[in-house]
């Protein structure tokens, strides 16, 4: 897949999905299901805290005010690639 700027400009890498993003927080959230379905309640506590940094972190590197959706990607620099496709989802 090629990851691009709004200018056609090629992302470098390493390359931040907007989706696998997502992923991690998806992942954050059912291992503290988990942990608390295991009575493991510091370890449901420390997940929902780190679900919580990055839910917090994401919106502020992807969000696009100017194209109201998140960015693709963000490449090596932490710059956000402005396009709008499928990948990004919604913004909840």
């Amino acid at each position: 897949m090629a990851i691009f700027h709004a200018d056609g400009e090629l992302a470098e890498g390493p390359i931040a999905l907007c989706e696998v993003q997502g992923y991690v927080y998806a992942a954050k959230s059912h291992a503290a299901q988990l942990a608390r379905a295991l009575g493991d309640e510091e370890m449901a506590a420390g997940s929902t805290r780190g679900r919580s940094g990055c839910g917090r972190i994401f919106e502020a590197a992807f969000w696009c005010e100017e194209l109201s959706t998140y960015a693709i990607a963000l490449d090596g620099a932490k710059r956000p690639c402005r396009v709008i496709a499928s990948n990004a989802g919604t913004r909840c």
